[in-house]
């Protein structure tokens, strides 16, 4: 029988000293992996920048909300010695979940990291470093980033004594996909003419999907600046007691006392993992909301009245017929292929016979649900006449 491992499935990198001729990330092993003991000990004995990256649609959101907001977690995690670096002056307030772009889109647009957010990580890294403290960064727009940026970052934290380690979160393509349309539609005004269903999102977006080389530049990119951590998703899947949120502290921040709270309090620990995205149940509304304004002419729509006046009918009619349309087996072969490639760069290895079963399982039951109402057989059904004829009445 095999035992429980006390942490979940991570992917490790770090950095190697330049005498050695591995590179970065040929030392990316399968799975699970140890920290080598000279690392480990310059860890112990060094204070660390943990930087969040993201990429986007990996529960960044989730992550902040958490880290930054909830007052708990953020007593907790500066009791564990970390100071959360939050305050960067722009737009976004202050010791709100998002204040992190602030600096994330000031770097990226200076030269020379020349900025007053670039002024305020370091003045952060050096109050940080006076007091003893860890420092955390989290903005998935760092991802975005150019090298000349990040080496920016990495020198000015080195340059106020932290060891450098970035994060990345590794999210399959299939589960990224549906929340991403779901984050980008309904757009603001109810505009009918730029409404993408599901399956169109899809199938129009594909040749803009970030491909494995991508995730694996990243992953490169940032190792020759600091030491990488890559944390898989579903890494809280199966795991007692845990949520993203919680293997996140536990694993990559290394807090002790607010790992355990996370681990023992079922409050917290769901308070912490609350989804911020919209519900799924809510995609079918919006398509049949944009696809009757479409049928009917008009250019916008009362999205929150028609919204309404949908779910209305459907409790009164729950027998209502709802044809759906759904991604086309071409579409689905090419999703399938870059979801292999993905899982592989992830690894950096071939997967194995059981991993590609794994996979494709996970594939399928999630691709299956890559369909959106054919608003086009929905008018035709005799049943929602007197239905969408209230749905009309609110246009």
């Amino acid at each position: 029988m095999k035992k429980n491992k006390p942490f979940p499935e991570l992917l490790f990198v770090w950095a190697l000293p330049k005498k050695h001729h591995m590179s970065h990330w040929d030392a990316l092993s399968p799975r699970t992996s140890v920290m080598p003991p000279w690392l480990y000990l310059a860890a112990l004995s060094q204070l660390e920048a943990v930087l969040h990256v993201g990429p986007h649609k990996t529960g960044s959101t989730t992550l902040q909300v958490a880290i930054v907001e909830n007052r708990l977690i953020r007593r907790l995690i500066q009791a564990d010695g970390y100071l959360v670096a939050d305050d960067c002056p722009g737009p976004v307030p202050a010791h709100t979940a998002k204040n992190g772009v602030n600096f994330a889109f000031a770097a990226r647009n200076s030269s020379g990291f020349e900025c007053a957010q670039c002024r305020w990580l370091v003045r952060a890294a050096e109050q940080a470093a006076a007091a003893a403290q860890h420092l955390f960064y989290t903005s998935e727009e760092l991802s975005l980033a150019n090298t000349h940026v990040i080496a920016h970052v990495s020198a000015a934290l080195r340059g106020a004594g932290y060891a450098v380690r970035f994060v990345v979160v590794y999210r399959r393509l299939h589960d990224r996909l549906p929340s991403e349309h779901r984050e980008v539609y309904p757009l603001s005004g109810g505009g009918v003419g730029a409404y993408m269903t599901l399956t169109q999102y899809v199938t129009m977006h594909l040749h803009r999907i970030d491909t494995p080389s991508d995730f694996a530049h990243l992953c490169r990119t940032l190792a020759h600046h600091g030491a990488v951590s890559v944390l898989d998703f579903r890494s809280a899947v199966g795991q007692p007691n845990s949520s993203f949120v919680t293997e996140f502290v536990c694993s990559q921040l290394r807090a002790p006392s607010t790992c355990a709270a996370l681990r023992t309090t079922p409050g917290l620990r769901r308070t912490a993992g609350a989804a911020n995205a919209r519900s799924p149940s809510l995609t079918p509304i919006y398509d049949i909301a944009y696809g009757v304004g479409a049928a009917s002419g008009v250019h916008t729509i009362a999205l929150r009245a028609m919204v309404f006046e949908i779910r209305r009918q459907l409790r009164r009619n729950p027998d209502l017929p709802l044809p759906v349309v759904c991604v086309e087996p071409g579409t689905r072969a090419q999703l399938w292929k870059l979801a292999q490639s993905e899982e592989g760069a992830a690894l950096r290895r071939p997967l194995t016979r059981a991993e590609t079963s794994e996979l494709r399982d996970d594939f399928d039951r999630k691709v299956d649900s890559f369909c959106s109402v054919d608003v086009e057989a929905l008018v035709m059904e005799p049943a929602w006449q007197r239905p969408l004829d209230a749905v009309r009445a609110v246009l």
